[in-house]
């Protein structure tokens, strides 16, 4: 059903997505330097008097719970961290590029996808610490940023909704499957494709493209793996969240995700009721107006 110049338009629009804010491009390129230092990452977000003010403001929220106030981000990065100040600035910067806009071909109110992004990056933290990995910003950002898109491919969902859903109906076809059925590529796929223009690191490309595949289709790559894990484990949150708790549905998370963490099912069930505190948090530290 795809065609060559529904292909072909979907790939062009990309480029007129708003741009990453460039101050947390580079931010997030000193965090992947191993050469680089925390005076490095602070004089950078220091050029930005708005997004400094911002930090600090989020820094002596009530979500890190410190018990010194923070009065400037050097103080920050004593008691948080460099990992924390990347991913206060990625947060704070991410909303910028149009996550915060309704995606009708998906049917999603404004603000929709930005929370579901920042629940993404929520569940991430909580699976980092469970498997000990120590530098979480990583992960961070691929969930943070997943879904990016979904901002290029949603208007042509939205042109062509009825035939999308007559697609899905007809061969029993999941969104994904539906849009790389319909156009040729999926929103994993065009996301990717955004990550290469803004130039992200070639890790964070990959685990965008790859978040929606199965393990079997993952070549061996913890942030890719992780990523899409991360993917499937914020579904089976929400669905505790919602009230319809079905320990059945939450072990079906396929075992061989597990395996290569050492995770038993009890550790992603005690991930998954973690959530609901972590994500009331988080909506507050960011001010994230609630369903």
């Amino acid at each position: 059903m795809a065609t060559n110049s529904q292909l072909e338009t979907i790939i062009k629009s990309i480029g007129k997505l708003p741009a990453f804010p460039e101050i947390a491009m580079r931010v997030l390129k000193l965090a992947n330097d191993p050469e680089s230092s925390v005076d490095d990452i602070v004089n950078t977000v220091q050029l930005d008097q708005a997004l400094t003010s911002n930090c600090l403001r989020l820094c002596n929220s009530s979500y890190f719970g410190l018990k010194k106030e923070v009065s400037s981000l050097q103080h920050a990065v004593v008691y948080l961290g460099p990992g924390n100040i990347v991913k206060i600035v990625l947060a704070d910067c991410g909303g910028q590029v149009g996550f915060n806009d309704p995606q009708r071909g998906y049917g999603l109110h404004p603000g929709q996808l930005w929370k579901h992004s920042i629940a993404t990056a929520i569940i991430s933290q909580l699976l980092t610490q469970k498997i000990g990995k120590e530098n979480s910003h990583e992960l961070f950002t691929a969930a943070l940023l997943h879904d990016i898109g979904k901002l290029v491919i949603d208007s042509f969902i939205a042109d062509n909704l009825d035939a999308m859903f007559s697609l899905m109906m007809d061969g029993g076809l999941g969104v994904v499957e539906a849009e790389k059925e319909f156009f040729g590529i999926d929103h994993a796929e065009v996301g990717s494709l955004v990550a290469k223009l803004w130039n992200f690191p070639k890790p964070l490309i990959g685990a965008i493209r790859s978040h929606h595949q199965d393990i079997s289709e993952i070549k061996n790559n913890e942030l890719n793996t992780l990523t899409a894990l991360n993917n499937i484990l914020f579904y089976a949150a929400e669905i505790y969240m919602s009230g319809v708790y079905d320990k059945g549905l939450i072990c079906r998370i396929d075992q061989r995700f597990l395996d290569c963490f050492d995770l038993t099912q009890e550790d992603i069930i005690s991930i998954i009721k973690e959530y609901p505190v972590e994500m009331k948090k988080a909506e507050e530290f960011l001010q994230i107006p609630r369903a």
